[in-house]
């Protein structure tokens, strides 16, 4: 069960509050077949979360000017889709398909709420809880936001690349607990990963919900498991 008294809330963004439209295969190769790819869905999506797992997101100083920061973790991903494509057969104009592929990813076009997303957090607002994001995605997370409508319900966005932490660390749930001026028992974080965010958030002294829309994970007694957001409104 949740302990209360909660002040703030954070979600994670990916798997939690929006997802892809379609996975990242389909859309890597509706657009890589202009180019003229030959691959299959299935053999990017392998390539993909095989190259994506072994890669950790970069972690950059806060010190570093933001045009820097934005190049950072576009070389970041280039790299990565790159190695996806060499893998499953390299595309001619890669560089032109890269930057295509690219900007989908920073609008609606790549991404889509989950239904209940902003009932949920707008009823959280009214019920007068603070709300956050604490998240591992890029600086690209800003104007997803704002295309996909959370960015006015959402008052604090902690991203791994500013925090100089990616989740697990405790750091990066820190530093969200500072935008709000709360203490770790007055902060619920969740997400869909049980290693990042429950076990991540709980090292950290917050309370954790797990969203488990897919089911695979188990009941555990240390922490709730929910299978939609809208579930999060009758435990608090």
């Amino acid at each position: 069960m949740i302990r209360k008294p909660i002040k703030v809330i954070f979600f994670d963004a990916a798997e939690t509050l929006f997802r892809t439209r379609g996975s990242v295969g389909e859309i890597y190769l509706k657009i890589a077949k202009k180019y003229g790819s030959k691959a299959a869905k299935e053999e990017i999506d392998d390539a993909f979360f095989y190259v994506f797992s072994k890669n950790p997101s970069p972690l950059i100083s806060e010190n570093v000017p933001s045009d820097e920061r934005t190049g950072i973790e576009r070389g970041w991903w280039y790299n990565v889709v790159k190695e996806v494509f060499t893998r499953v057969g390299m595309i001619p104009s890669f560089d032109n398909y890269f930057h295509e592929v690219y900007t989908i990813f920073k609008g609606s076009q790549g991404w889509e709420l989950f239904p209940e997303t902003i009932e949920v957090l707008t009823r959280l607002r009214e019920k007068g809880y603070q709300t956050g994001m604490i998240t591992n995605f890029d600086t690209r997370v800003y104007e997803v936001n704002r295309a996909l409508g959370v960015a006015p319900l959402i008052d604090s966005l902690t991203l791994s690349s500013e925090a100089g932490a990616a989740k697990p660390s405790p750091l990066i749930f820190k530093t969200a607990l500072k935008a709000h001026q709360v203490m770790p028992d007055e902060a619920l974080h969740v997400g869909d990963s049980l290693s990042d965010d429950v076990r991540g958030a709980q090292k950290a002294g917050l309370q954790a919900v797990l969203i488990d829309r897919r089911r695979i994970y188990q009941p555990e007694e240390n922490f709730v498991k929910i299978e939609s957001l809208d579930e999060l409104l009758h435990f608090l």
